[in-house]
């Protein structure tokens, strides 16, 4: 049975052909070799097979799964080794095996993980920041990623970049391993002599042409909450180790603050009618900040990709983000409304649950689109201006619906007074998140 097919594919890049109906097959257990030039289409041809590139024309086929239609039963059987490391930096070696093989649905022991990183040579860095590694170690960490993983197919892009003569060595006793256990294996490389010691069959990709030379179910095991878990956190643990996100936003708030606090000389009445629109205004520009840095991490290292095809829900990796930034929203509000109270002489202490009941819905609601709009905008040069842009619009029911709510509560007028406000919140929050879920996974694929 072949594990890999592609039936006449065809790839173009405005008017330059990549490939030109290519088709060919890789039977369970083989491993095919690839050979060609510098801008040939190999890669081209492997991320198509990855599911990160859609073809021209023509389809391909992973394990009996339509490349095109069955995107989630592709990603499950496949494992990509590219030129991206998908590594966080803010991470340990191991801390980035338990995200990596997390997503997938597995969660490897101890044990386990650390004979993959001895089998690679690097058992004694688990410790180690990934920033600190070299391109070869990020590449026998990404080999040992594929161990964990144990797919059908493993596509190996540029197999021995990187690597010095044991890497090399390793590497084929890898593949010689895994193809022996049934695992098909796809490979582009330049170094003839040292491919030819794995492969059984070969074809060169030159002008777009190819030239021959000599799982079941979506993703069951894949629980959405698993997914979320694991996105939060990673976020969790590298804002706590480079508080980049909730220092700038604390700080902008703080100014916020201060200036209005020593702008204004006002009246309990007229303090209750400004201060909600000035609390807003702090949080929501706040909320800018922080929102709009939700991905940057993801560019680094190519890790948006990983994202791309791992065979996760891509909803459930838009909670996991979405999760972390309501959190950290959350924590900056929660630290800065007591300087409003201090700075503002305001007496709202008996109707603090209220509030932050308010808080948590206009909070829900602002970051269901940041988190939306900051992966629309992440790989834009621009970002930091498109990404408020396309936000403020959207979210104008949002704050309407938390000053006006905010001004009840510090008006003191009865709860059915201003309660509709609430509801208003709550139902944007729902109509945001859904639509936001559903819209993700083209954002991410596409």
């Amino acid at each position: 049975m072949a594990a890999i097919q592609g039936i006449e594919l065809s790839k173009s890049f405005q008017y330059f052909q990549v490939l030109n109906r290519v088709s060919f097959e890789v039977k369970e257990g083989e491993c095919y070799a690839l050979f060609g030039p510098n801008g040939a289409g190999k890669t081209t041809l492997l991320r198509i097979l990855a599911t990160l590139h859609r073809p021209t024309s023509g389809r391909f086929e992973i394990c009996g799964h339509d490349g095109l239609r069955e995107k989630m039963k592709v990603r499950e059987a496949l494992f990509l080794i590219s030129h991206g490391s998908y590594l966080y930096d803010d991470l340990s070696v191991l801390e980035n095996i338990r995200f990596a093989i997390g997503l997938r649905g597995a969660e490897p022991t101890g044990p386990e993980i650390k004979r993959a990183l001895d089998r690679v040579g690097i058992g004694a860095f688990g410790s180690l920041k990934s920033r600190h590694l070299s391109a070869g170690m990020k590449k026998r960490l990404s080999i040992a990623k594929a161990m964990l993983a144990r797919p059908s197919v493993l596509l190996l892009d540029e197999a021995y970049a990187s690597l010095d003569e044991r890497g090399v060595d390793m590497m084929n006793a890898y593949i010689r391993e895994v193809t022996r256990e049934g695992t098909t294996v796809l490979i582009t490389a330049h170094d003839r002599a040292k491919t030819a010691e794995v492969a059984h069959r070969a074809g060169v990709l030159n002008r777009g042409e190819l030239r021959e030379l000599a799982v079941n179910e979506l993703l069951t095991a894949h629980a959405l909450f698993n997914v979320i878990k694991w996105i939060a956190w990673k976020d969790l643990l590298s804002e706590l180790r480079n508080r980049e996100n909730i220092s700038s936003m604390f700080f902008f708030a703080l100014i916020v603050i201060l200036i209005f606090s020593f702008s204004f000389s006002l009246d309990p009445k007229t303090t209750h009618e400004l201060m909600p629109g000035i609390i807003w205004i702090a949080f929501g520009f706040t909320g800018i900040i922080g929102l709009g840095k939700s991905f940057l991490a993801e560019v680094h290292n190519d890790c948006m990709e990983y994202f791309q095809i791992v065979p996760a829900p891509k909803g459930a990796i838009y909670l996991g983000k979405f999760s972390g930034n309501v959190l950290f929203m959350l924590i900056v509000e929660i630290i800065l409304f007591p300087l409003f109270i201090l700075f503002f002489n305001l007496d709202v202490l008996e109707k603090i649950p209220i509030i932050l009941l308010i808080f948590v819905a206009a909070t829900i609601g602002l970051s269901a689109l940041g988190t939306l709009f900051s992966a629309l905008t992440v790989q834009i040069r621009a970002r930091e201006v498109m990404f408020p842009i396309l936000l403020l619009p959207m979210a104008v029911p949002i704050f309407i619906g938390a000053v006006e709510a905010t001004r009840g509560v510090f008006s003191g007028d009865p709860l059915p007074m201003y309660v509709d406000w609430i509801k208003l919140l709550v139902v944007f929050d729902g109509i945001f998140m859904v639509v936001s879920f559903w819209v993700f996974e083209f954002i991410l694929d596409y």
